[in-house]
C-alpha cells in the first residue's frame, strides 16, 4: 500500500538519524583539517579564500543534516534580520558550477531598496539552493535563470524561474513528496523539495 504523508515523514526522520550519525564525524574531521590548512602561514591568500568556501559548505552540510533531524519533529525557525540581496547572491553562488555559469544567463532581480527582512536565513538559503539546482538541471543545453525577490505587503516573495521544459501537471502534484524525483536514477534523492 502507499505510505501516508505522516508515515513518509516518520521514515524520513529515521533516515535522518542514520545520516546524522554516519556523516557527522567525517564532516567534523573535514572541518578541522580545512581550518588547520587555512591557519598555516604558508597557505597562499587565494587558497585560504577557497578553504573558507569549503568550510562554509561543510557547515551547510551539517545544517542540512540538522534539518533532516528537525523534519521528524517540529521545526522551529530562527528568524533574524537578513539582507535579502546578499542571501540571494549566496544561494546563486553555491548552486552554480563553472559549467552552469558558462551555459546559463543568470539574473538576480532584487530591488535595491528591499533592505533587510526578518527570516531564517538557513532555511531560506536551503529552499533557494534546491530550487536553483533544479532549475539548472532543467536546462542542460543552456537558458536563462532568474532569481527574484519582492515585497508583497508585509511579506517577502522569492521566486526562481528558468527556461527549461517544465514539469507536467501530474508530476507537479508530487514534487514535495519525500523520495519522489523526476530525475534519472543516481541524479536525485527526491528529498530536496520535501525538506
Amino acid at each position: 500500500r502507499d505510505l501516508t504523508a505522516k508515515e513518509r515523514l516518520a521514515a524520513l526522520g529515521q533516515l535522518s538519524g542514520t545520516i546524522a550519525h554516519e556523516l557527522g564525524n567525517p564532516l567534523n574531521a573535514m572541518s578541522g583539517r580545512v581550518q588547520l590548512l587555512a591557519r598555516d602561514p604558508a597557505c597562499p591568500a587565494e587558497v585560504r579564500v577557497e578553504l573558507g568556501a569549503i568550510e562554509g559548505e561543510v557547515r551547510r552540510m551539517t545544517a542540512i543534516i540538522r534539518r533532516f533531524l528537525d523534519s521528524a519533529r517540529a521545526l522551529t525557525p530562527e528568524p533574524e534580520p537578513v539582507d535579502v540581496a546578499a542571501l540571494v547572491e549566496e544561494a546563486v553562488s553555491l548552486s552554480l558550477s563553472a559549467d552552469a555559469r558558462a551555459r546559463l544567463r543568470v539574473e538576480r532581480a532584487v530591488p535595491a531598496d528591499l533592505g533587510r527582512v526578518v527570516t531564517d536565513p538557513g532555511l531560506v538559503r536551503h529552499v533557494l539552493v534546491n530550487f536553483i539546482s533544479n532549475a539548472v538541471d532543467a536546462m542542460p543545453a543552456g537558458g536563462a535563470l532568474v532569481v527574484a525577490a519582492e515585497r508583497r505587503g508585509e511579506h517577502l516573495a522569492l521566486s526562481v524561474a528558468d527556461t527549461g521544459e517544465g514539469i507536467d501537471p501530474e508530476e507537479r502534484r508530487r514534487i514535495f513528496e519525500p523520495f519522489y524525483s523526476t530525475k534519472p536514477p543516481g541524479r536525485g534523492t527526491g528529498l530536496g523539495l520535501a525538506i
